[in-house]
Parts: C-alpha cells; sequence; structure tokens
C-alpha cells in the first residue's frame, strides 16, 4: 500500500509508527552494550543483562504508545496528517533523548538522574567544552537516528497485513508495559529517559520537611574516658608546671638500659615515678620547631611556625596559663634572638625571659664547636 496518498492515517500506521520507535530503542541497546563490552564494563553484549534491557524498552514502548495515541486520533481528526507528523517529531526527540542519555551514561558509568536539576546552564556549557565540545560527530547521529527510525517505518509496511490483524493495540500496549513493571532491572538495563522522568519526579515530590523538638538533633557528645585524670592528685594549691626541653637528647642517654647511661641521673629518677612514654615520635626536625609545636601544637607551614613575618591569633600553654593566673618565665642558655625565639616568647607576653646575656660572668660559657660557635651556657 503507497501510504503517501493516504489522506488520513490511522491506528494501524500509528502501530507502525510504534513499531519503528521500539526497533529505534533496540538499536540503541545495542550500541549501549557493545560500547561498554569494550570498554571492559560487561563481559558480554548479548546476556541476560541485555534481555532485561530489552523487556524494558518494550515497557517504555508500551507506555509511549499509550499516552500517545489519543493526541494521534485527536489531531488526525481535527486535521489530517497533523497527527501523524506530530507522533513522529515527538518520538524522534525521544530517540535524540535517549541517544544522548546512553552516550552520558557509556561515559560516566552512571545514569541522569535529579542531579541534572543541580546544573547551570555555564555548568552544562563546561561539561561539553571539557568533554570536546560539539563536535561533527553530533550531526551524523541525528541523521542516523532519524534515517533509522524511517527506515523501520517504511520496513513495516511489508507486513501491513500482519498489523492489520493484530487486537486493539492499546490493550496490548497496556498489557506490556504491566508486564515489565514486574520485571527487575538495573540502571544499566533501564530506558534512560524513563529513568531521568522518574527520577525527577520523585525528587520533585519528595518531602524534605522536617519537624522536630530539639534545636540541633543531630548533635551529639562524644564521651571521652578520662584516662589521665586519676594520676593527678589536684590540690587547693596551684602546682608549679615546668617545661624541660634538652637540645638533642635522645634515648641512648635517657632512661634504663640507655646505651650511655649516666647523662640524666636526675631525669631517671623522674622517670620511676612519674607518667612516663618510653616511645614518642619527634614533634619537628630542628631546634626552631620545638616551642610551637611541643607548647602550641602549631602547624609547622613551609618553613616552621616561627619563621612567620606575622603571627596568626593562637592559643599556647603560655597564653592559657598566663589567663588561669600563672606567671609566665623562660630560662635558656643561649640568645633568645636564635631562631626567633624572643619574637615568639614577646608575642605570649611572658613576664620574664632569661637568656644568655643574662647569666653574668659567674657562668663560665661552653666551648666553641667545630664551626667556631657559641652554643651558649651548659
Amino acid at each position: 500500500m503507497n501510504t503517501s496518498t493516504i489522506d488520513r492515517y490511522s491506528l494501524k500506521h500509528y502501530t507502525r509508527l510504534m513499531i519503528s520507535f521500539f526497533g529505534s530503542l533496540l538499536v540503541l541497546t545495542i550500541y549501549q552494550y557493545t560500547t561498554l563490552y569494550f570498554k571492559g564494563v560487561v563481559d558480554v553484549i548479548f546476556g541476560t543483562s541485555f534481555l532485561i534491557a530489552i523487556v524494558h524498552q518494550i515497557g517504555f514502548t508500551s507506555l509511549i504508545g499509550v499516552v500517545l495515541a489519543f493526541p494521534f486520533n485527536f489531531w488526525e481528526n481535527l486535521r489530517p496528517r497533523y497527527g501523524f507528523n506530530l507522533i513522529s517529531a515527538l518520538l524522534l526527540l525521544l530517540l535524540i533523548i535517549e541517544a544522548m542519555l546512553i552516550s552520558y551514561f557509556c561515559t560516566a558509568l552512571v545514569p541522569l538522574g535529579s542531579d541534572l536539576l543541580g546544573y547551570s546552564f555555564n555548568d552544562i556549557q563546561m561539561t561539553i567544552k571539557n568533554s570536546g565540545g560539539i563536535s561533527w560527530m553530533l550531526p551524523v547521529a541525528l541523521v542516523v537516528i532519524i534515517g533509522m527510525f524511517y527506515g523501520f517505518y517504511k520496513v513495516t509496511s511489508k507486513h501491513y497485513h500482519h498489523i492489520s490483524k493484530m487486537y486493539p493495540f492499546t490493550i496490548i500496549l497496556f498489557s506490556m508495559f504491566m508486564a515489565t513493571l514486574f520485571i527487575e532491572g538495573k540502571p544499566i538495563n533501564h530506558n534512560k529517559t524513563q529513568y531521568l522522568a522518574l527520577n525527577l519526579y520523585d525528587t520533585s515530590t519528595e518531602d524534605t520537611s522536617y519537624n522536630s523538638d530539639v534545636e540541633y538533633p543531630l548533635i551529639k557528645s562524644k564521651p571521652i574516658e578520662n584516662v589521665l585524670g586519676d594520676y593527678f592528685e589536684l590540690k587547693e594549691e596551684k602546682p608549679n608546671i615546668v617545661f624541660i626541653m634538652v637540645e638533642g637528647l635522645g634515648r641512648d642517654f635517657v632512661g634504663e638500659g640507655a646505651e650511655y647511661g649516666g647523662f640524666t641521673p636526675f631525669l631517671d629518677s623522674l622517670t620511676t615515678r612519674s607518667l612516663y612514654w618510653e616511645n614518642c615520635l619527634s614533634n619537628t626536625g630542628r631546634t626552631f620547631g620545638v616551642l610551637p609545636s611541643l607548647l602550641g601544637s602549631l602547624p609547622f607551614g613551609k618553613s616552621g611556625f616561627m619563621e612567620l613575618e606575622k603571627y596568626p591569633n593562637k592559643l599556647t600553654l603560655f597564653s592559657i596559663l598566663k589567663n588561669n593566673g600563672y606567671h609566665t618565665s623562660f630560662y635558656q642558655g643561649t640568645n633568645s634572638s636564635f631562631d626567633n625565639v624572643d619574637r615568639f616568647l614577646q608575642s605570649e607576653n611572658l613576664d620574664f625571659v632569661l637568656d644568655k646575656s643574662g647569666f653574668g660572668n659567674k657562668y663560665q660559657m661552653q666551648e666553641e664547636d667545630a664551626a667556631g660557635y657559641f652554643m651558649g651556657l651548659p
């Protein structure tokens, strides 16, 4: 039958359109699984997952067929050819959208869903640009889809007499659609257009309201065990707190079993009646990192915290103890200007600082080292 001479298209021609639509979806599905196969995502092209995908494509075709049957009849009865041209254009649009969503899935390996709502137009432009932009493949793909759709439509004319003997088309389509509701599928074998539409619907209708009598319901206090408190006997009088920092004092010189024992007898005696950790992690590689790290847990930065031209607001044991009524002081046998110690101590507003210059002639300086430098008082 030469359909080009028909003035008004009937439901039989609408059936041919839907069969052509499904045939095009079938080709796009084969394209998806072939692409995923060569990317190593699936082991076979025509496997169980492919068969489930075909079932879902049948279901999607059935759903579209039921929905568009009424506007097809309405416009064809209102004005000949209008219904046919309208449905043809809508089906082609759906095929183009499905092809784009399948291409997206083959690239991202996740279907596009409600996350589309989080993209601005500039984001979409940026994504297209970063993925290579709109190349010559796009117009070729459009021509292929259009040619494929109308090619299937032309092929169905040879079997027109079989189509004319079918039961009422809407009943068959609706039955197919209901059957697919019981076929479980995963994103890989879903129709991507249907997945996007359902995902957008679920997101837009989701109830995100929250009512609670608690102002901050997610705040939870983490129970912290006091593992050291039992070792301290708190008294009415504040304890005197002394930090002893010794240059180059390693495990070879301190504690029981030290290779070079006898250097620190007082410290050795303290370890027997104190909290003592024999295994420690060094908090810095050189002298200039000791004060900010040990007393303030301050970050090293690029070249040491004390090398900063301007110190940010900070909390150290110096400032915390001073704010709690302590008299703060610092003693060292070298010059306090060494490694910018004086600047750091000044920023902490210490009450008293004693360095090499304040000991007087009564004390003997350490002998100069190999480089000719006096490290200070021993």
